[in-house]
């Protein structure tokens, strides 16, 4: 009998514990507030971008908010976004997640961030980068045409995965569904 209560999953326990799982508005917020905290992550970028220069520390600022999300949510099971407004991620025993599930749960931003980063990293190269100090000219410097189809696709395909949650009966996206997660209110 115990063994068997051990071995049932999510659903099994709906019924006896209900779950308050989170919705598509909730999710966003918390995703703006963690925004907020990379503000100063974002900021450093952008003057790097404008006035420094570095690649090496452009690769550093774009390697800390790539791993902001998978880390914080498989060591703590939330973002702090995500903890300020009480969310939790957990998988289908009710347990915190694994580190694979976060990056499973992680992959439609993995593929923005890497055509995004790869685009940033050409523009970096590029001659004519060293005079720059304006958005505008920096939008005019050449992108490889296929990063920029294919990070447009991906934005789009971004879109799509993590939108799917408004519409599932458990409030999952696709990716929470390929990782066999729940975001739920605590």
């Amino acid at each position: 009998m115990k063994d068997d209560i051990l071995d049932r999953n999510l659903m099994d326990f709906e019924d006896e514990f209900p779950l308050e799982y989170a919705g598509f508005w909730i999710r966003l917020g918390a995703s703006f507030l963690d925004f907020l905290i990379l503000i100063p992550v974002y900021v450093l970028n952008i003057y790097n971008i404008l006035s420094i220069k570095s690649t090496l520390l452009m690769i550093f600022l774009t390697f800390i908010g790539f791993l902001y999300k998978p880390l914080l949510e498989s060591m703590k099971s939330a973002t702090f976004g995500k903890m300020a407004l009480g969310l939790k991620v957990i998988n289908e025993n009710r347990k915190s997640i694994s580190p694979s599930q976060a990056w499973i749960r992680y992959f439609p931003w993995i593929i923005t961030s890497v055509f995004s980063f790869l685009d940033l990293l050409l523009k970096f190269q590029d001659p004519m980068f060293g005079d720059i100090d304006g958005f505008m000219e920096i939008q005019l410097l050449k992108s490889n045409g296929t990063i920029q189809l294919m990070s447009t696709i991906s934005s789009f395909a971004f879109l799509i995965l993590v939108g799917s949650l408004a519409f599932d009966q458990y409030k999952q996206g696709f990716h929470d569904k390929a990782a066999e997660t729940f975001v739920i209110k605590v």
